[in-house]
C-alpha cells in the first residue's frame, strides 16, 4: 500500500478576511518542482505554489489548498504560503495537483505536475527511438509531411527529442530542426514545398532521445518527397434537433434516449482509405488494398492525420497536441477533425429517420459489409449503397473512431439536462468511442445506435469531419 506523507512548509501566520468578495475565483499554479523533475526514493519533494485572488488583500480570501497525488486526495494546507512536502517513499511516476478553495466556495485547480521518483541505482539510457514514419525509402506526397517515432525510457524518465533533417545527405549536427521537444512527432515546415524543384527530393532524418543523463540516436531514415494535395469528399449535414439513443422495446443502460441539438457540419462521404492515409502520413500502408478503409489506426494516429491534412489544405488545425495525455479540440477551427458521437449518429440516421436499423436501410445486406457477407476482411470503401445523405459505410466495413470519451451513464446525464447542444462527450475517461461495426461484426453491432468503446491505443478505422464556421 502506498503511504504519502504530506506536511506543511513555512507555515507563517493565518490571516482573516474582513470583507471577502464572493464573486472572485482564486488562481493557483505549481511553481516548483518543474515538470518531469527526477527525484530519488527517500527524498522530500517540496511543492511551492502561487495562489492569487484579485482583491486588495489577496491572501485573506483563500480558505485552504487541497493536494492530490495520482488523482487521490492527500490532505490540505490552511495557512499561507500553502506550500507542502511529499516524502518520495516509492518509485514511479507521480502526478501532483493542487486545488485552491476560496472562502466564498469557489475553487480552481492547478495544472497537473508530473515528477519521476527513481531508486538510488544508476540511470539507464533511453531505448533507441524506433517505428520511424515515414518509413525507410517511402514516398511522401503531401506538402507538409509528418515525422513520427516511438520512444521509451527504462527508468520511466520524461524524454525529450532533437530532430535532424537534411536534403540529399545524412544529417549532421548542423541539421537540427527541433531541439528538446516533448512530442514524439513533428509536422515539417512549409519551406520544404517552397524549396521544391521538379521530380522528387530525397530527405534524410533521424531523432535523438534524451533523458536526464543520457541520449540515444535512432537509425537514419530517408523518404522521397513529391508534394501534392488531397481533397477529400465531404457531405454537408444540415443542423437540427434529434433524439439520440436506442428506442423501445429494448434500451440498454448506455443508450438511453435524449434530445440533442446540432449545428451544421460536414462529414466524410467515405471512410478514410489506405491510400489517403498513406498519402498524408507518408507510410507505405501494408494492411489491405489502397481502396479499403485504413483499419490499423489508433485514435492518436487519427487526430495526427486530421491535423496534418488541415495544414496541407491551408486550414487551421483543430487539435492541440502539446500534451498527448490531454489532447484538446478547438471545434471553432475550420480544419479537419473526428466527428463527435452525436454528429456521427445524426449523420448515420440521416438526420432524424428513426425507422432505420442500419444506416441507409433495414436490410443490412444492401448497406454493410459485416460478419455474414464480408468473408472476414474489409472491402473497397463505398462499394455498398449509401444512406439518403450520400454517406457510405456507416454500418459495417470498419469501426470508426469518434472524438468522445466513453462513459456508461453519459446519455442518462444528458437526458437529465434536457436538450443538449453540440455535446462533445464526457470531459475525461480511459476509453474512446467507436461506432458503426465492421466486417467482422454481427448485425447487432452494426445498428445505428450501437456503441463501442476501446483504448485510444487500439487500432480501428475513421472518417473525417469539419465544423461549418459561419
Amino acid at each position: 500500500m502506498m503511504i504519502v506523507s504530506l506536511s506543511l512548509l513555512n507555515t507563517g501566520c493565518s490571516k482573516h478576511p474582513t470583507k471577502p468578495d464572493y464573486h472572485i475565483s482564486p488562481t493557483i499554479s505549481i511553481v516548483y518542482p518543474y515538470q518531469c523533475t527526477v527525484f530519488k526514493r527517500g527524498q522530500d519533494i517540496n511543492i511551492i505554489v502561487d495562489v492569487k485572488v484579485i482583491s486588495e488583500d489577496q491572501s485573506n480570501q483563500i480558505e485552504k489548498v487541497n493536494y492530490y497525488l495520482n488523482g487521490a486526495y492527500c490532505g490540505n494546507i490552511t495557512v499561507w504560503p500553502y506550500s507542502a512536502q511529499f516524502h518520495a517513499n516509492h518509485t514511479g511516476t507521480w502526478k501532483i495537483m493542487a486545488q485552491a478553495v476560496g472562502k466564498n466556495g469557489l475553487s480552481a485547480n492547478s495544472d497537473t505536475l508530473t515528477v519521476i521518483v527513481q531508486n538510488g541505482s544508476s540511470n539507464e539510457p533511453p531505448v533507441e527511438p524506433g517505428n520511424l514514419s515515414p518509413m525507410l525509402n517511402s514516398h511522401v506526397y503531401v506538402n507538409r509531411p509528418v515525422l513520427r517515432w516511438g520512444g521509451y525510457d527504462q527508468n520511466s524518465d520524461c524524454l525529450t527529442y532533437d530532430v535532424y533533417l537534411s536534403k540529399n545527405h545524412v544529417p549532421g549536427l548542423t541539421d537540427m530542426i527541433s531541439e528538446h521537444q516533448r512530442q514524439n512527432y513533428m509536422i515539417l515546415p512549409d519551406t520544404l514545398q517552397s524549396n521544391y524543384e521538379q521530380g522528387y527530393e530525397r530527405y534524410y532524418w533521424r531523432v535523438v532521445a534524451h533523458d536526464v543523463e543520457y541520449e540515444q540516436t535512432s537509425q537514419v531514415n530517408y523518404f522521397d518527397y513529391h508534394p501534392g494535395h488531397l481533397s477529400p469528399e465531404l457531405i454537408t449535414v444540415e443542423g437540427g434537433t434529434f433524439t439520440m439513443g436506442e428506442r423501445p422495446p429494448v434500451i440498454y443502460y448506455d443508450t438511453q434516449l435524449h434530445n440533442v441539438r446540432l449545428s451544421s457540419f460536414q462529414i466524410g462521404k467515405y471512410e478514410v482509405s489506405n491510400a489517403e492515409y498513406g498519402f498524408v502520413m507518408g507510410v507505405n500502408y501494408p494492411y489491405g488494398k489502397d481502396s479499403s478503409p485504413a483499419t490499423e489506426v489508433s485514435w492518436y494516429d487519427a487526430v495526427y492525420y486530421c491535423n496534418a491534412l488541415s495544414l496541407n489544405s491551408g486550414l487551421e488545425p483543430c487539435y492541440d497536441l502539446t500534451d498527448i495525455e490531454n489532447i484538446k479540440c478547438n471545434f471553432q477551427a475550420n480544419g479537419y477533425r473526428l466527428p463527435t458521437e452525436a454528429e456521427w449518429e445524426y449523420a448515420a440516421r440521416e438526420r432524424n429517420d428513426y425507422s432505420l436499423t442500419y444506416s441507409g436501410s433495414n436490410d443490412i445486406e444492401t448497406v454493410a459489409w459485416y460478419y455474414y457477407n464480408s468473408g472476414h476482411y474489409s472491402h473497397e470503401v463505398g462499394s455498398k449503397e449509401p444512406n439518403s445523405l450520400g454517406i457510405y459505410d456507416m454500418s459495417g466495413n470498419a469501426y470508426e473512431w469518434c472524438w468522445d470519451y466513453y462513459k456508461d451513464m453519459y446519455y442518462a446525464e444528458c437526458n437529465l439536462s434536457g436538450t443538449v447542444t453540440n455535446p462533445t462527450g464526457p470531459i475525461s475517461g480511459e476509453t474512446r468511442t467507436i461506432r458503426g461495426g465492421d466486417y467482422n461484426t454481427s448485425e447487432f453491432g452494426c445498428r445505428i445506435y450501437a456503441r463501442g468503446r476501446t483504448y485510444p491505443s487500439e487500432q480501428y478505422g475513421f472518417r473525417i469531419c469539419r465544423s461549418i464556421i459561419r
